[in-house]
């Protein structure tokens, strides 16, 4: 490319004159060319593809249809093009042999210079435990996944993440504990890593089967964020959550459960004369695998005070039953303690007993979760 080599930029009626040595790439949007530079600065001019590879130079390689990449700005290719200021682009697999002898010729390398065994950040690790699923190549119940973040690496459990959203080759993983950490990594490879537990919704987004509470205009997550999908991907997205908590609630058993009211006395003994209100619930899936509702199978007096009802009709009762006016907020908070086996906390106001109460949920027996409740305006007074 020659030194002197500029690009005009025309704004209105002013132009202005840049570099052609300082940009890194460049993407073709019908008739016009958006060229990223070096410091992150991007510009718009109208040209044709053929008029751009000529603006450019040499220098520059295509990746892709409408893409043109400065070959001494990749640091790497692999799942993805990786350049050295951090960005990630696609291009075409099929094509992937031809790229590297492109780049370099460009560079005078060797395709070992720019080939590595991976530059995805992101890499399964099986956990000491074998998975529980058995599918080779699937990730199981214990498994985690490593990730960059940084400099440094940080193990996350697979069943601990909600959604991942990836653009421009930065995925950011959404935890449930509210925490996001951010790396590199394309959407496919964390298709191929995380296996069947998540769902493509469109939008570069994958989202865990466990965390979707409800499919309707927009997702609802047990955390109780939504997230908006492609709606052509809907029948796909409710058969693979269908499929997912089925196989969760076929695998609950009683075994280990305690068999009646006396049981759970004995085995909550603890708490019987306890200052503050608690219970053990089961959660009640419908036939799509939805929770929908619990049932109290122990509660101590406080219970009895806090609910404002008799504690020989709240045990064994579904809790839909005794309040029809029932808030699907609490509903998603226990879902998410049984499904993710978290404890959680959540103070908010109880149209059912018409005070603010906090509540520590966390997870018991498996599809229980216990709860300890705290009237909070009584505790402010």
């Amino acid at each position: 490319m020659n030194e002197e080599k500029t690009i005009t930029v025309r704004y209105g009626r002013s132009t202005i004159q840049l570099d052609a040595r300082a940009a890194i790439y460049a993407l073709m949007e019908r008739n016009y060319a958006q060229i990223y530079f070096s410091d992150r600065e991007k510009h718009k001019i109208r040209t044709t593809f053929t008029e751009l590879q000529e603006l450019l130079g040499p220098e520059f390689v295509q990746v892709k249809r409408g893409c043109l990449v400065k070959a001494g700005q990749i640091q790497q290719i692999s799942d993805m093009v990786y350049l050295k200021n951090g960005q990630a682009l696609s291009f075409v697999a099929a094509q992937k042999n031809e790229l590297v002898e492109q780049v370099c010729k460009v560079l005078g390398c060797q395709p070992g210079d720019i080939l590595g065994k991976t530059t995805r950040a992101l890499a399964l690790e099986k956990s000491a435990e074998a998975g529980k699923n058995g599918e080779e190549g699937q990730p199981g119940e214990s498994e985690s996944i490593s990730i960059l973040v940084g400099r440094k690496e940080v193990k996350l459990p697979i069943e601990s993440v909600l959604y991942i959203r990836v653009e421009d080759g930065l995925a950011a993983f959404h935890m449930s504990s509210g925490e996001v950490y951010r790396s590199r990594a394309s959407h496919c490879a964390l298709q191929r890593i995380l296996g069947e537990r998540f769902v493509f919704i469109g939008y570069n987004c994958l989202v865990s089967g466990m965390a979707i509470h409800s499919v309707g205009d927009r997702l609802l997550l047990c955390s109780g964020e939504e997230l908006s999908y492609a709606q052509r991907r809907k029948g796909e997205i409710l058969r693979f959550v269908k499929s997912r908590k089925k196989r969760f609630i076929d695998s609950l058993s009683d075994e280990g459960i305690p068999k009646s009211f006396q049981e759970y006395e004995q085995y909550y003994r603890c708490f019987q004369n306890a200052s503050f209100a608690f219970t053990d619930i089961e959660m009640v899936f419908s036939e799509n695998q939805k929770a929908i509702d619990w049932i109290f199978r122990y509660g101590n007096q406080e219970l009895s005070r806090l609910e404002k009802l008799p504690l020989e009709h709240l045990i064994g009762s579904s809790f839909r039953s005794l309040f029809p006016n029932m808030d699907s907020k609490w509903l998603r908070c226990y879902e998410q303690a049984v499904l993710y086996g978290k404890t959680l906390e959540i103070e908010d106001y109880s149209r059912e007993i018409r005070a603010n109460l906090r509540i520590i949920c966390f997870p018991t027996f498996k599809g229980h979760c216990g709860c300890i409740l705290f009237n909070a305006d009584k505790s402010k007074k």
